[in-house]
């Protein structure tokens, strides 16, 4: 708001309650017309700049709140153990099909289940890769990354895309994997890592 009083120019700036000045009011006195519009359009400018700077950090902070709610909500928990159990399920089937097959000659029935095997195991690594990349994104940036559980998901999940998509890596590694896949499961569950951690405290 600008106005003259005795010959003097000034604009009067009010801060918002809720804002970073907390509704403090600002004098900007100027020598004449001309410098006064330039100040108000100046300032104008700038309280724009910020206005869209604040809507698009409230923007992320709520797209974080969203994403958050959900990997802490019970379907989101029941559904990502229920990947994991699978998961050790599969291994554990694939690993009894190694052994068989490496004491007798190989059998068509094995080759297919292992074809499929390797097919569930890239789709259970696709899953957990979306859960990692929302679980960061939700709690970017110091919470995710000074969360040891998150730091251990992010190095077994993007090991193992690494292999999914590699031919011709070791099976000890994979299957070492495919049990940190498993082992993931105290991280995804409050009750559960609390358990874990407890008599580490």
């Amino acid at each position: 708001m600008a106005s003259v009083s005795h010959g003097i120019h000034t604009i009067h700036i009010l801060t918002e309650h809720d804002g970073y000045n907390s509704g403090r009011a600002y004098y900007l006195r100027a020598e004449s017309n001309e410098i006064t519009d330039c100040l108000l359009a100046m300032t104008q400018e700038q309280s724009n700049v910020m206005r869209n700077r604040m809507a698009s950090r409230n923007i992320w902070q709520h797209t974080q709140r969203l994403l958050n709610n959900w990997l802490h909500s019970k379907p989101a928990q029941f559904f990502i153990i229920a990947m994991i159990v699978l998961n050790f399920g599969v291994t554990v089937l694939q690993t009894q099909f190694i052994n068989e097959t490496a004491n007798k000659s190989s059998s068509q029935a094995a080759g297919d289940f292992g074809v499929l095997a390797d097919r569930l195991n890239i789709g259970f690594v696709l899953v957990f890769m979306v859960e990692l990349v929302v679980n960061a994104i939700a709690n970017w940036y110091t919470p995710f990354v000074s969360d040891p559980w998150n730091l251990f998901d992010a190095f077994v999940i993007v090991s193992s895309l690494f292999l999914a998509v590699i031919p011709g890596q070791s099976v000890g590694l994979k299957t070492s994997l495919q049990a940190g896949r498993v082992i993931r499961i105290l991280g995804k569950v409050d009750i559960l890592r609390q358990v874990a951690v407890g008599p580490l405290n």
